[in-house]
């Protein structure tokens, strides 16, 4: 959701057009005259813009690596273009899930850079952003997670039924549109995905097809809804009325 942002500084500037013998004179002591249509009104507005580039080239390590990149996500204002050019093998999920809500918490376009490699939990910042590029020779691998615990055997039992719950929820979301049903099932079942530059591609290109189609679908079922509301709103004045 975008925040609502201050309004920037406008600039007025007012000019006089001459036009045939209507001349717009300055002098102290001769009135000014001036054909009001030739008055021409102008607003000039002033925006700064800010490109910021970002290179996870490495595995996707400890959160306080990447307070710098969320701060920048965070603040940065919706003329601001925000460049991650990601080329690693994954990493902490943790610490990509945080990456994605600052994403998608930004005012800023924010564009994904697609390497060769862009594995694991780097596909899932790469796939939260607003905007996708992928380069030439570039690969993905998608698979479920890896995780471990210790301790007595209740508290380990307890952290991995919340551990699976939790990361099934998220890939499903993350990968929502990229990913069918079936293919998702089986990579949380253990299967790993390995996709080509042109499958990357063609993924991405479904993937804006169903959030349009889903777009379109929501907003009949609001349409819909309005009106039923109007219906049920028109029978209950109708009621009030007989009764007068």
């Amino acid at each position: 959701m975008k925040i609502q942002k201050a309004n920037l500084p406008f600039k007025m500037i007012h000019q006089a057009v001459k036009r045939r013998n209507n001349i717009v004179n300055y002098e102290d002591d001769e009135e000014v005259s001036f054909d009001c249509k030739n008055y021409v009104g102008h607003y000039g507005q002033t925006a700064v813009v800010q490109a910021h580039r970002f290179f996870l080239n490495r595995s996707i390590g400890e959160l306080h690596l990447y307070e710098e990149l969320i701060q920048t996500l965070l603040t940065a204002s919706e003329n601001d273009h925000v460049q991650l050019f990601i080329d690693n093998h994954g990493g902490n999920f943790d610490t990509a899930c945080s990456i994605v809500s600052a994403i998608r918490n930004s005012q800023a376009t924010v564009q994904a850079v697609i390497g060769s490699r862009c594995s694991s939990a780097a596909s899932v910042i790469a796939l939260q952003c607003h905007e996708v590029e992928v380069l030439p020779l570039a690969g993905m691998l998608i698979h479920c997670a890896s995780y471990g615990s210790s301790g007595k055997e209740p508290d380990v039992y307890g952290y991995v039924v919340h551990s699976n719950k939790t990361l099934r929820n998220a890939m499903k979301e993350f990968y929502e549109g990229f990913l069918t049903t079936e293919e998702l099932d089986k990579v949380l079942d253990g299967k790993e995905m390995f996709l080509t530059e042109e499958e990357i591609k063609d993924r991405l290109e479904e993937r804006q097809k169903y959030f349009e189609e889903l777009e379109e679908e929501k907003k009949k079922q609001m349409e819909y809804e309005l009106a039923e509301s109007s219906k049920f709103s028109k029978k209950e004045l109708d009621k009030v009325k007989k009764k007068k």
